[in-house]
């Protein structure tokens, strides 16, 4: 993976990152590790070209702007493109990427402390997806990327509110994904090849088996020792999916040591 980060002003800050994956060894040959990929300052797609492998490589952009205690932000994922088929709106199943804009910030007064973050995130089916899944922008059954994979549409907002020891946070998501059916890769499973699909055009996102789904997440708790950030927590977790028919409401109370952020909202 490279990475090139540039603070363009004060307020704004540029990037470039590609990632390449690669099988050092299949049935037909033992390629062994390709140092040409080490070189820090080249581009991986010309030289992937070169070698006249079939490597995946995927390029993106990101940004971010600051003003005062907000900040606007995003990226743009790019796997394959034809440009000639984007301007046609085909829906070719090649035109491979996906993006996210959001925005987030901190209010502050001297009885309270406040953070919200409002956003989106998309990927078309079968980003990410290669021929099989050595090759794929993946490791261990995980995406490298959004925990959704592809073919995915996502709208979330989060609320969070600090008042001395106290503090109250809301959570709410709402997303459509597409997943496969009858034998066929409809591009929401990295881990399926794209050689699976069932057509060349007309893709979109949600397709296969549509699934409208919606996360509600709202929690309450109350800093009992200072020291390891130790609280007591009452959470409510409301998850909704039409596909499967299923409402499920999840309550959870306890005593937790928040070390570090590791929350999850997904």
């Amino acid at each position: 993976t490279h990475h090139i980060s540039l603070n363009a002003t004060k307020w704004l800050n540029i990037g470039v990152f590609e990632s390449v994956i690669f099988l050092p060894k299949d049935t037909m040959l033992n390629r062994g590790y390709d140092a040409e990929y080490l070189n820090p300052v080249i581009f991986y797609r010309p030289q992937e070209y070169a070698m006249g492998s079939s490597d995946n490589v995927v390029l993106g952009l990101s940004f971010s702007a600051k003003y005062k205690k907000h900040m606007l932000y995003g990226q743009f994922i790019l796997d394959e493109f034809l440009l000639a088929e984007v301007k046609a709106k085909s829906g070719w199943w090649a035109n491979k990427y996906g993006g996210q804009l959001g925005v987030k910030g901190r209010f502050e007064s001297r009885k309270a402390k406040s953070f919200y973050r409002l956003e989106y995130n998309f990927a078309r089916p079968y980003t990410y997806a290669h021929l099989n899944s050595g090759q794929n922008y993946g490791n261990q059954g995980m995406t490298l990327a959004h925990p959704y994979g592809s073919n995915f549409m996502e709208l979330l907002g989060e609320y969070k509110v600090q008042f001395k020891k106290w503090s109250l946070k809301g959570f709410a998501s709402y997303f459509l994904r597409g997943y496969d059916k009858d034998g066929f890769s409809y591009g929401g499973n990295i881990y399926q090849p794209y050689t699976l699909r069932p057509s060349d055009y007309g893709n979109f996102i949600g397709q296969g088996l549509g699934n409208n789904g919606l996360r509600l997440s709202l929690s309450v708790s109350y800093q009992l020792v200072a020291d390891g950030n130790i609280q007591a927590f009452f959470e409510n977790q409301v998850r909704y999916d039409s596909a499967f028919k299923s409402t499920m409401y999840i309550p959870m109370i306890g005593i937790r040591s928040c070390l570090w952020n590791d929350y999850r909202n997904y």
